[in-house]
């Protein structure tokens, strides 16, 4: 039975054995179904929900809805005042 070699030093910069063993599988859940997923993945694998995409990036930027509502607007107020 062959020996082990002898050992390597460790440098202060290297990760303690405890750190890797608590930090090794550090998951969280995705917001949109609940998957677990490792903390470092961009997208999950199931629904592909981009996880490290901002709240502020989800959904109709606010301009296009004011630029909607000032076009609507334009054309109901015309109509209206055919009425009045």
């Amino acid at each position: 039975m062959p020996r082990p070699g002898p050992r390597k030093p460790t440098s202060s910069d290297d990760p303690r054995p405890e750190d890797i063993e608590a930090f090794s599988d550090a998951t969280r859940p995705c917001p949109k179904c609940r998957t677990t997923l490792y903390d470092d993945v961009e997208l999950c694998w199931k629904c592909g929900y981009a996880v490290n995409m901002r709240e502020q990036d989800a959904g109709v930027p606010k301009w296009a809805i004011i630029t909607a509502l000032v076009l609507l607007g334009l054309f109901i107020i015309p109509m209206l005042m055919r009425f009045i």
